[in-house]
C-alpha cells in the first residue's frame, strides 16, 4: 500500500504529470487496498498532498470517501476537519454561502464523530480557525461546546483558555466575563 501512495505522491509532484494518471493510481489505492488497517490515514494524507497541489475538487472527494467509509477511524475525522478548513481557507472573500457550507460540515463533524476520543482536539482547532476568519462568534460556540461537554479533557481546558483569550481581545470586554471564565478553568488555584 505505500508504495502505491509513493506512486501517487510522485505524480502529484510531477509538473508534467497528467491529472488523469493520478486520478487512476488514487483509483487503485481506494481498490486495492481498502481492507487495509490504515486506508483512512493514508487516503487522508493523498487528500492533503492533492490539495496542496492545487487539485482541491479531488481533495474533497477522497475526504468525502474517507469520512463516508471509514466514520469510525480518527483519520476520518480529521479528513472532516481538512474539509472545513480547505471551505474557509482564510477566511476572506468567503460569501454567506461559502459560510453556510462550512457551517454544514462542522455540523457533520459533531455528528458523524460524537463518540470519537479526539472530538475535543478537533472542535478546538476548527474553533481556531473560525476564530483565525474572523467568526469569533462560532469560535466561541464551539469552544464553550467543548468545555461543557468535555471537562476532564485537555483539549477542553485549551478550549476554556481561548475563551478567556477571546474575551480578553474582544473590544467590549466585560471584566465580569473573564473573571467567570477564569474561575471555571481553574478553581482550585482561586481558593
Amino acid at each position: 500500500m505505500w508504495s502505491q501512495v509513493e506512486t501517487i505522491y510522485v505524480h502529484i509532484r510531477d509538473p508534467n504529470g497528467s491529472e488523469a494518471v493520478v486520478d487512476t493510481e488514487v483509483d487503485k489505492l481506494l481498490n486495492d487496498f481498502a481492507d487495509q488497517d490504515s486506508i483512512a490515514r493514508e487516503v487522508r494524507l493523498v487528500g492533503k498532498a492533492l490539495g496542496r497541489a492545487g487539485r482541491g475538487e479531488k481533495a474533497m472527494q477522497l475526504h468525502e470517501y474517507n469520512v463516508e467509509t471509514h466514520p469510525g477511524a480518527v483519520e476520518a475525522m480529521w479528513s472532516q476537519v481538512d474539509m472545513f478548513a480547505m471551505y474557509v481557507g482564510d477566511g476572506n472573500d468567503l460569501t454567506a454561502e461559502d459560510w453556510a457550507v462550512a457551517d454544514v460540515a462542522v455540523e457533520k463533524l459533531l455528528s458523524v464523530f460524537a463518540g470519537n476520543p479526539k472530538l475535543a482536539k478537533a472542535i478546538r482547532q476548527v474553533g481556531k480557525r473560525y476564530n483565525a476568519a474572523g467568526r469569533s462568534d462560532k469560535a466561541v460556540e464551539l469552544w464553550g461546546m467543548n468545555v461543557d461537554n468535555s471537562p476532564n479533557n485537555v483539549d477542553a481546558m485549551l478550549s476554556q483558555m481561548d475563551l478567556i483569550y477571546s474575551y480578553i481581545e474582544g473590544n467590549d470586554v466585560n471584566d465580569a466575563i473573564v473573571d467567570g471564565e477564569v474561575d471555571s478553568v481553574c478553581p482550585a488555584a482561586l481558593t
